[in-house]
């Protein structure tokens, strides 16, 4: 699994690209031919991660938390905030009875609160046009299919660092580097918990920069820590 993530380790880049100068929005569809017809529920990121989750459709905690922090307009379509899979059709109602089971549930309360933390920080949404208002962590861990970045505030305060797992792989000792040497909260993991944990930058090289922190990152972990 973590090979096939490796082949397209790197598209995320040009999605930042489009979406700082195009002004291009990120969805989260299934196909071609959903983004021409707006629905169908997520399989992949098409153009972004097209082939990362195809054995994960359900548990897509570290795909939206990625289109979430990404800058640019975000797109969800009917369906996709409790995982439809089925492609949407205007002659049925939606697959509502999926909520029956836990694992759709979980993923309907996951993205909620997703939408809440986009609503609370200014980070994620009020610098998506301004290429000072995101900065790659590290972009190229190409080994380990981790992405971080950090998304900064038009206030420069409650700026945001964010860290994704696109492999199955817990790594129990995940080290991050960090722009500042400050307290990082964390506000957000892939369970959608949300108690603040405190974590303090230490004076480490890593990622290129002078100070770091260490936490546990588990198999699709996500982790937003507020600075």
């Amino acid at each position: 699994m973590e090979h096939h993530v490796n082949l397209v380790h790197n598209i995320p880049f040009f999605s930042v690209f489009f979406a700082m100068f195009c002004g291009i929005i990120t969805p989260l569809l299934k196909s071609g031919r959903a983004a021409r017809h707006l629905h169908g529920f997520m399989v992949g990121l098409v153009g972004i991660l097209s082939v990362v989750l195809l054995a994960n459709v359900v548990k897509n905690q570290e795909a939206y938390t990625f289109m979430m922090g990404h800058p640019g307009k975000k797109l969800l379509f009917m369906g996709q905030d409790f995982g439809q899979i089925q492609e949407w059709s205007e002659e049925r109602e939606l697959d509502w009875f999926l909520l029956g089971e836990e694992k759709h549930r979980d993923l309907k309360d996951f993205v909620q609160t997703l939408l809440k933390m986009y609503r609370k920080y200014p980070a994620l949404y009020g610098t998506d046009t301004d290429p000072s208002g995101f900065e790659w962590i590290n972009a190229d861990d190409g080994d380990r299919s981790i992405y971080s970045f950090v998304r900064k505030s038009p206030t420069k305060r409650n700026n945001l660092l964010v860290v994704c797992n696109f492999t199955p792989v817990e790594r129990t000792d995940y080290r991050v580097g960090v722009p500042k040497k400050k307290q990082y909260t964390l506000v957000l993991d892939e369970n959608g918990q949300t108690a603040k944990k405190v974590f303090k930058a230490e004076k480490q090289d890593c990622d290129n920069r002078p100070f770091s922190f260490a936490y546990p990152l588990p198999a699709y972990g996500v982790a937003v820590f507020q600075y």
